[in-house]
């Protein structure tokens, strides 16, 4: 990755990104677009930001079943995206088939657990004893026995 910092673009369309990056014009940025912006504009929105030289981190956390992210991941692959994400929870299977279909192109990351959970939604609704500590760990070493490159972990 060229550039260590992501610019997290948390903006509701295409106009809002165009009037922030218009104070980037001679800049190669690293952007991150997430679920809102990605299910507004689509891949048009990400080719865009490609052909304008940008990095892309697709941040849209997939979580299905196998099969289903693998299927996703090609058709996210053909986006030339730098960095896309899958969530731990879908379990190590998941995740390998996901890297598998992304491909080499770029780098593949897993979610361990979402800033919102608690330690009491954990317990009372997840029903997970052992501890938010102890279900990052085993997510993160779970993603590291699957080939991703890398964990969020927050």
């Amino acid at each position: 990755m060229d550039n260590p910092i992501i610019i997290a673009l948390d903006f509701k369309n295409r106009i809002e990104v165009e009037k922030f990056l218009a104070d980037f014009q001679d800049e190669k940025l690293f952007l991150k677009v997430g679920m809102e912006l990605f299910y507004r504009e689509g891949a048009a929105m990400i080719k865009a930001l490609k052909k304008a030289g940008h990095q892309i981190f697709l941040d849209l956390k997939c979580h299905d079943i196998p099969h289903t992210v693998a299927q996703a991941m090609k058709q996210l692959s053909e986006l030339e995206v730098d960095m896309v994400n899958v969530h731990a929870a879908g379990g190590s299977e998941m995740m390998k088939q996901a890297k598998k279909a992304f491909g080499s192109q770029g780098k593949m990351i897993a979610v361990t657990q979402l800033t919102s959970i608690t330690e009491t939604m954990l317990e009372q609704e997840q029903l997970v004893t052992a501890g938010m500590q102890a279900s990052v760990k085993n997510y993160a070493q779970l993603t590291q026995e699957s080939g991703l490159d890398g964990v969020v972990c927050s």
